[in-house]
């Protein structure tokens, strides 16, 4: 997997909370297009898209 600094992370994030009803929404569109970028970027890279189709096989029976 990536690590937090490929991502253009200094640290580990920690938990967060967001209220999204107290956000304007065009703050929070603008924070959803951060994530999905972030995501893409991410998933673009074969090795962390290898390691979440592993992770997807170990885990199918946990599925819902």
């Amino acid at each position: 997997m990536a690590k937090y600094k490929d991502l253009g992370c200094e640290s580990i994030p920690r938990n967060v909370k967001i209220n999204l009803n107290e956000m304007p929404k065009y703050q929070t569109d603008a924070m959803c297009k951060t994530i999905l970028g972030c995501a893409k970027r991410f998933f673009e890279n074969p090795e962390n898209r290898a390691e979440f189709e592993r992770w997807k096989n170990e885990n199918k029976e946990n599925r819902v």
